[in-house]
């Protein structure tokens, strides 16, 4: 984002420390968590998708660890970015800053699940309301209300 350009040193390490714990927090919901990802999914963005338990996304979504490409080291995500898709492509992904499609970030596991545009909510909400229903019969799942949030279109 243009803005974050005119930030201060000072003012750059307060909004990354601000996206680390709502990434963190967001990770550390004891509830399945679903992200319903439209648009862009770009360095903050898609630190903030890999912190929920399933990821669906629109056919055309496109995702990246852009950092680089604003001049800015990346901040937190990459350990993140690593366990989902393998160090090797981390690296690609994070010393780029290219953009993937959503097919390629299904292949990587960035993502778990592919719909048309149109239906990523109502997937994210039918992905809620199984994880709901096998709880409910005692499968082990994690017990409780669960939460589908949507991802805007974005970049922090």
């Amino acid at each position: 984002m243009p803005e974050l350009r005119t930030l201060s040193a000072d003012e750059a390490e307060v909004a990354a420390r601000v996206c680390r714990e709502a990434v963190d927090a967001l990770a550390a919901i004891p509830k399945p968590t679903v992200a319903a990802i439209t648009g862009y999914a770009l360095g903050g963005g898609l630190n903030l998708a890999l912190a929920a338990d399933w990821r669906v996304a629109g056919d055309n979504v496109k995702f990246g660890a852009t950092e680089i490409l604003a001049g800015r080291v990346p901040q937190g995500g990459t350990a993140r970015l690593a366990r989902t898709a393998g160090e090797s492509k981390a690296k690609d992904l994070v010393f780029s800053g290219r953009f993937i499609d959503a097919k390629e970030a299904l292949a990587l596991g960035l993502i778990d699940e592919m719909v048309a545009p149109d239906g990523v909510y109502d997937a994210a909400v039918a992905w809620a309301q199984t994880v709901r229903r096998l709880s409910a019969a005692g499968t082990g799942c994690r017990q409780g209300r669960l939460r589908a949030f949507r991802l805007p279109c974005y970049e922090l």
